[in-house]
């Protein structure tokens, strides 16, 4: 609480004593360099952060954002998915480059398995509104993480790009990616490919009563690659048609957790996605736009326990999930413009069509769900910038057939002429059970309903400009309630455990993000910060022990601080993340309680040119103290690494 009132009186100070010039710094943390999400709330993380992380997946990247937790499961290829504000994964949506990601079988996507080479840039979105940039489905989560890369679709710079990198690191890291782009007059393709190999066979410590344990992660192997090909046609003026197609393989092992740690564990899983997706992008009439997509994901997983204690001596699980989905969005400028030329809206109306279908080996019937969504959007820019939407959803699962159910959501923001900014946010929001909650073995429950979600918040922002310096700072204040939650739960035994909805929780709590900038004689100097405190707790049943009790894996407090300097060909970074002690069970003993950590890395980079080509050197230590901690009970991370990257890069006009 002294945080936060220290933090807003911050705020207020810089409102009286801000002077502003015309020679302005760029904004970085809540304006999107993207023209389709002006009218949006988000949080933006920018291309020079993200190469300098020398990150080798999305997950690594995301812990930055405030409100934002990543659970991490492994290193380098090691599950990895995150929560927004205490809520399940399910509830926050994935869109790289307008298309939105799913997994029929678990309903949420795996953070560890998106390479971080052609990232570049990453918004985390509040409210969505009339933005034809991100897809109808992802406008009913509760957040959208939006990810940018180098294949984008609004790319419209005619020229020839090609680019090779290399990663290297601790534990047999390797990570080759290669890019070639040649977008002419009309006609434009993108192709690209990235492999990865690593070890992963990294030591760490764990305690086993008085004694304490020196070991070394077996199992924990990675082989994977992705290639991706696009194909943009211009049809007219107007009219921009896009081909899609990505196709990704995965091999890893799964070390599993320390209890009862066994060096010979030998679980493999191995997984292949195919995606193939049409787009077509209208911008015309000077008052309409539109963007209209068809995809279809199609993903195997096969998963393998050599040692699994049965009748055949070993455990073999196959799973067959496809998705194919359908959307349109059509959108107007001012509407009742007609009437006068200042009255500024846009008006946009959307539907989506959802079919997901799971076939395996160890279920007992192959469902099939149809997902309707239609969606009604408002925005309109008078006294301050007002976003309306409606979301109907209809299911059918097999044979059965929901009601209609609506969700509203409204997001409001007004900004002053000292650059002060005050907003409010407020939404209704669901997450459908994942196939495997509903049908998995013995635990699946087919009568499970859909998650439920309010979510409310206030935000307050300021950004300084001045001759040489350059801050912004965003303070948002959050409410967040669950109903029908899904957990498992034991039915008959401690061995037996079925998924129910009976869970009700709460989450309340404050986010801060700032950024400093200073424009020095020949070198730029920035600090980024990031702190949120998130209190979640199981107000599930009063009668209960549990009532009250914090939720699992939900640290009360984290942050992230990064300091950076540039100086002519040169950058380096030093940074800083935390999160809090936290429990890892619903039940709060100090059996339960997982302590805080700290993690402190360095990067440093090199850039130069040489005729007509650009060279990038990047090194990064990273938990340079060389910290033994877990994100999740009985997972322990690795160590110290060191990583170095090497990026050639080649650019000719068309």
């Amino acid at each position: 609480m002294k945080f936060l009132l220290f933090t807003l009186l911050f705020v207020q100070s810089v409102v009286v004593f801000s002077q502003s010039t015309g020679n302005e710094l760029p904004e970085v943390i809540i304006e999107s360099n993207h023209s389709e999400l002006k009218n949006t709330s988000l949080i933006s993380l920018n291309s020079k952060r993200i190469e300098r992380k020398l990150a080798s997946d999305l997950g690594q990247l995301v812990a930055v954002f405030p409100g934002i937790q990543v659970r991490n499961y492994g290193d380098v290829g090691g599950l990895k998915t995150v929560q927004f504000r205490s809520l399940g994964a399910a509830h926050t949506a994935i869109v790289y480059d307008q298309l939105g990601l799913s997994n029929a079988l678990s309903g949420q996507i795996d953070l560890g398995n998106l390479p971080a080479t052609f990232i570049q840039n990453i918004d985390l979105v509040y409210a969505g509104g009339t933005s034809l940039a991100i897809p109808v489905a992802a406008k009913m989560s509760a957040s959208t993480l939006l990810v940018s890369s180098k294949q984008n679709f609004y790319d419209t710079v005619k020229c020839a790009h090609q680019s090779v990198s290399l990663l290297g690191g601790s534990y047999s890291l390797i990570e080759p990616s290669l890019i070639i782009k040649d977008n002419r007059k009309k006609l434009g393709f993108t192709f690209s490919m990235r492999g990865r190999s690593y070890k992963g066979n990294y030591p760490f410590t764990y305690n086993n009563g008085s004694h304490t344990i020196h070991e070394k992660r077996q199992n924990a192997q990675l082989r994977d690659y992705s290639l991706i090909f696009t194909s943009d046609y211009q049809l007219s003026k107007k009219n921009f048609i896009q081909l899609y197609v990505l196709n990704s393989f995965s091999e890893k092992g799964l070390p599993g957790s320390i209890v009862f740690y066994s060096s010979a564990n030998e679980q493999f899983l191995k997984s292949n996605t195919f995606i193939a997706a049409l787009r077509h992008q209208f911008k015309g009439m000077k008052r309409w736009s539109a963007f209209n997509q068809v995809n279809y994901q199609n993903e195997t997983l096969n998963y393998v326990d050599s040692s699994y204690l049965n009748s055949l001596g070993y455990l073999h699980n196959q799973f067959h999930a496809s998705t194919l989905s359908a959307e349109t969005q059509w959108k107007t400028k001012r509407l009742f413009g007609g009437v006068s030329k200042v009255f500024d809206d846009e008006f946009l109306v959307g539907s989506s069509l959802i079919l997901e279908q799971l076939t395996g080996n160890s279920l007992e019937s192959s469902p099939v769900r149809l997902n309707l969504q239609h969606l009604l959007a408002y925005n309109i820019n008078e006294f301050g910038k007002w976003n309306f939407q409606v979301m109907a959803q209809q299911i059918f699962l097999n044979r059965t057939v929901s009601k209609i159910h609506f969700f509203p959501s409204l997001d409001w923001e007004y900004k002053f002429k000292n650059g002060f900014l005050i907003g409010v946010n407020g939404r209704k929001t669901q997450r459908l059970p994942s196939f495997s909650e509903l049908y998995y073995q013995q635990i699946g429950n087919t009568e499970l309903k859909a998650e439920k979600a309010d979510l409310v918040s206030l935000r307050l922002a300021k950004s300084l400009k001045l001759k040489n310096v350059f801050s912004q700072t965003l303070v948002q204040g959050f409410y967040t309630q669950v109903k029908d939650k899904i957990i498992a739960v034991p039915t008959k035994n401690l061995f037996i455990w079925s998924i129910q909805n009976i869970a009700k929780t709460e989450s309340f709590g404050c986010e801060v993000s700032e950024t400093i900038r200073f424009k020095l004689k020949n070198s730029i100097l920035q600090l980024n910060g990031s702190y949120t405190y998130n209190y979640s707790i199981d107000i599930s049943n009063k009668n209960s022990d549990l009532y009250g009790s914090l939720l699992s894996y939900s640290p009360l407090n984290a942050y992230s601080l990064e300091l950076s300097y540039e100086v002519k060909n040169w950058n380096i970074s030093v940074s800083n993340t935390y999160q809090g002690w936290r429990y890892s069970s619903a039940e709060n003993t100090y059996a339960n309680l997982l302590e805080g950590f700290h993690l402190f890395h360095v990067t440093a980079g090199y850039a130069f040119d040489y005729k007509k080509s650009q060279f990038k050197l990047g090194v990064a230590v990273n938990n340079i103290l060389n910290e033994n901690y877990q994100f999740i009970r009985f997972f322990p991370m690795v160590g110290r690494t060191v990583q170095v990257k090497l990026i050639w890069n080649r650019t000719n006009s068309n």
